[in-house]
This record gives structure tokens, C-alpha cells and sequence, in this order.
């Protein structure tokens, strides 16, 4: 099972009071997984995600389009639809 951690994932390294370097990690691993197992997150852990597309650090932010981006094609539902 992926989803606990999916999960640890997003509670312990996509956190804002992480470092920018950490974030943009977590996001591209979960990413990562999502694309191997499309239905591991659901709509509002996604839309915590894609919250960080708007983050002051350059990579977090590229990170978070590129997880958007991914849903978009594989499962664009569960994407809220200002994304």
C-alpha cells in the first residue's frame, strides 16, 4: 500500500516550514508515485498540493505545476477547475 506513504510524505517533507530544497523533493516524488498509481491522492490533498504552484521558491512552485500537469492529463477530475 503507497498511500501511508503518500501520506508521511506530505506531512513531514511538503510543509512550508520546510526548506524550499525539501519541498520541491517531496513534491517530485510524489509526483512520481502518482504517476504509477494515478488514484493514491484525492481531491483535497491535491488541492493542498497544487496550493504550492504559488510558493516564493522558483523549484517548489515548477514542482507543483508539473504534479498539476500530471493530473491534468491522467485524471484532470480531481482537479479543482481553476486549475
Amino acid at each position: 500500500e503507497l498511500r501511508p506513504v503518500v501520506i508521511h510524505i506530505m506531512k513531514i517533507f511538503v510543509t512550508e516550514a520546510q526548506a524550499g530544497e525539501v519541498i520541491e523533493v517531496g513534491l517530485n516524488t510524489i509526483r512520481e508515485i502518482c504517476v504509477r498509481s494515478i488514484n493514491i491522492l484525492n481531491e483535497d490533498e491535491l488541492a493542498d498540493l497544487s496550493g504550492f504552484r504559488k510558493f516564493k521558491h522558483k523549484g517548489v512552485a515548477q514542482a507543483a505545476r508539473s504534479l498539476i500537469n500530471t493530473y491534468r492529463e491522467l485524471h484532470p477530475q480531481l482537479l479543482h477547475r481553476s486549475l
